[in-house]
């Protein structure tokens, strides 16, 4: 698998070759029953569960805020969502431990800036972040 050290939720690397899709109802793959074949249910396609896609189109939010010109007067200034939640079906849809998909979410609070860049972290008070937002879920039972 080819890519960069840092992919978005749309790049080939997370969607094609990972197969983390936004869409829950590809996740839902249908179970093997008794009267498949095993050479049936091994052709089916089978897709994890990427919980960022929803901060996507998200106005300044993201998990890591690109900031340089790759051209001269040409800044880019935007925030990236870098950092991924991905999950199997049985995160989503099982009886035990569960991904509780409303408590995914970009930690900001206390790490960020007033422009919501990343705060860069201070060795002597011990506060801030690295280049890249936290991202926090609650797993249930």
């Amino acid at each position: 698998m080819q890519g960069k050290p840092n992919d978005e939720s749309h790049n080939r690397s997370v969607t094609d070759h990972l197969r983390a899709s936004r869409d829950l109802d590809y996740v839902r793959a249908d179970e093997m029953d008794a009267w498949m074949e095993t050479y049936k249910y091994l052709q089916k396609e089978f897709y994890l569960f990427n919980a960022m896609w929803r901060f996507m189109n998200a106005e300044k939010m993201g998990t890591f805020f690109m900031d340089y010109s790759p051209i001269e007067g040409n800044p880019i200034n935007r925030y990236l969502i870098l950092d991924q939640v991905i999950v199997s079906k049985e995160l989503l849809y099982d009886q035990g431990l569960r991904l509780d998909l409303q408590s995914v979410d970009i930690f900001d609070k206390l790490v960020a800036t007033s422009s919501f860049r990343p705060r860069q972290f201070d060795w002597k008070t011990k506060k801030g972040a690295s280049d890249h937002l936290p991202v926090v879920c609650q797993l249930i039972y």
